[in-house]
């Protein structure tokens, strides 16, 4: 009678539960590898609309080799007015910063116009904290990067999120990095 009892009140559970576990497990694998694809063609059209945004008169964006570049830019592209132009109007990397957040928690495109100097950012993602730190992603400051060179002078770190000020210009100072490797150093 004892061993009915523990197979009733402990084995039953454990196994009811592990199948229920199985079944939950195989439901969001066939899900996601339905929405999967849905999912990164967003992102993809997020990005690009992204890109217009800083560089409305760029109508193609050609992906640069990241290889050699700064290890927090994960993709660069060169704007240009056709997918056939030689004439490059502009760069712009996505870059991801680790600030209060963790592991990547800012993440940003920088439009670097061809003198060198920021053409404009733009926040795709930040993991800050809200308030403090999400503050980065707002546009005064965002703007307050337009026109700087690698020097980054003048710009002014959000009162109480240093920290997530830091990664966000050193993302910027990164893109920065990141024009100066593609041109071998010609901006000035």
């Amino acid at each position: 009678m004892k061993n009915s009892s523990v197979k009733k009140d402990f084995i039953m559970p454990i196994v009811v539960l592990s199948v229920i576990c199985l079944i939950v497990s195989g439901a969001l694998a066939v899900t996601n590898r339905f929405t999967a694809p849905t999912i990164a063609d967003a992102a993809r059209l997020r990005a690009d609309s992204a890109m217009h945004e800083l560089i409305p008169d760029a109508s193609a964006f050609t992906e640069l080799d990241a290889t050699g570049l700064p290890t927090n830019v994960i993709e660069a592209y060169a704007a240009k007015e056709s997918d056939d132009a030689k004439h490059v109007d502009g760069y712009i990397f996505t870059v991801s910063a680790t600030g209060y957040g963790g592991s990547g928690s800012v993440k940003i495109m920088v439009a670097v116009n061809t003198d060198g100097r920021v053409k404009a950012t733009k926040t795709l993602a930040n993991g800050e904290t809200k308030g403090m730190g999400s503050r980065v992603s707002e546009p005064d400051y965002e703007s307050q990067f337009v026109g700087m060179d690698d020097t980054l002078t003048g710009y002014n770190a959000v009162s109480g999120a240093t920290i997530s000020s830091k990664a966000y210009s050193g993302a910027v100072a990164d893109a920065l990095a990141a024009y100066k490797i593609l041109n071998q150093g010609a901006a000035q």
